[in-house]
């Protein structure tokens, strides 16, 4: 039957790193473990699927590598539904990234690691020119109707409405208040549902996940608290969230509408998204814009 092997780049188990896997060669184990000790005693360990084997992978031994192993029934001394303990295997073939995780996956997480280099040139609250409304009104629209599939059942819709600030005390009045309580939940509620289909993608594509955190450290790295100030935003808009999800997304979930790259754009133009806060007319999306820099 069929197996997969997850190894250490230069092909040996992550727990003794003396065990070696080379296509072609049978490895064996002398004197396993009686099958009383369950699957995880002295023998050799594999899994049904390589999405089983990813979670005995230890994420701080990168880059991963990937076999396709051969066992028989005899050889099995114990399993479970993720893990069987074996006398003996043969490695017939070292399965390759692009196969596992699909054959544009490996351009989107280029792409977004070239995008995420260009973050270290955001003009946080320094736009270069008089943001208008057209600019800003599209990308919450974008914003809205990428996050608005992930508000949960029983929690109001998203307010679409916007409210645009460009006197700073008065931005800092509305960032300081509390926010409207149901719009900010439901939008927490959904950027956090968000995160979780990108995160579960993720899992099913784990072998990737070093790619990935390239992406991630470059939107950390990016996000200067020097310059941005705290009263700025809610958590489910901040600069290093949004930056890190856009990442994320735009790595794991193909061509599905990323709720945060809109975000991303705002930034880019040098406006500070605050998120949902109470006015006289209801809640509003709002957006801090300061004045051009000369």
């Amino acid at each position: 039957m069929q197996a997969y092997k997850i190894t250490r780049p230069d092909g040996t188990d992550f727990r003794t790193g003396k065990v070696v896997y080379i296509v072609g060669q049978t490895v064996s184990v002398a004197n396993p473990d009686p099958p009383e000790t369950g699957p995880c005693g002295c023998g050799l360990h594999v899994s049904p699927r390589w999405q089983d084997a990813v979670q005995y992978a230890p994420s701080h031994v990168r880059p991963w590598r990937f076999f396709e192993v051969e066992i028989t029934e005899p050889d099995i001394i114990a399993k479970d539904s993720s893990k069987l303990r074996v006398r003996s295997l043969t490695v017939t073939r070292e399965i390759q990234l692009a196969e596992i995780v699909g054959p544009d996956l490996l351009p989107r997480m280029e792409a977004m690691r070239a995008e995420a280099a260009t973050w270290k040139t955001i003009p946080w609250l320094k736009p270069d020119h008089l943001v208008t409304e057209d600019e800003i009104r599209p990308l919450l629209a974008a914003w809205h109707d990428a996050i608005s599939p992930f508000v949960r059942q029983g929690n109001v819709p998203l307010p679409r409405r916007a409210l645009i600030v460009r006197d700073r005390k008065r931005a800092e009045e509305y960032a300081a208040a509390a926010a409207d309580a149901a719009a900010a939940a439901a939008a927490a509620d959904a950027a956090a549902d968000a995160a979780a289909a990108a995160a579960d993608a993720a899992a099913d594509a784990a072998a990737a996940a070093d790619a990935d955190a390239d992406a991630a450290y470059a939107a950390y790295a990016a996000a200067d608290y020097r310059l941005w100030p705290h009263w700025a935003y809610r958590w489910y808009v901040r600069p290093r969230y949004a930056l890190y999800r856009s990442a994320r997304w735009a790595c794991w979930m193909g061509d599905k509408p990323n709720p945060w790259a809109p975000l991303v754009a705002l930034f880019r133009l040098g406006v500070a998204p605050i998120g949902y806060v109470k006015t006289d007319d209801g809640p509003q999306f709002c957006v801090y814009v300061p004045p051009a820099q000369d």
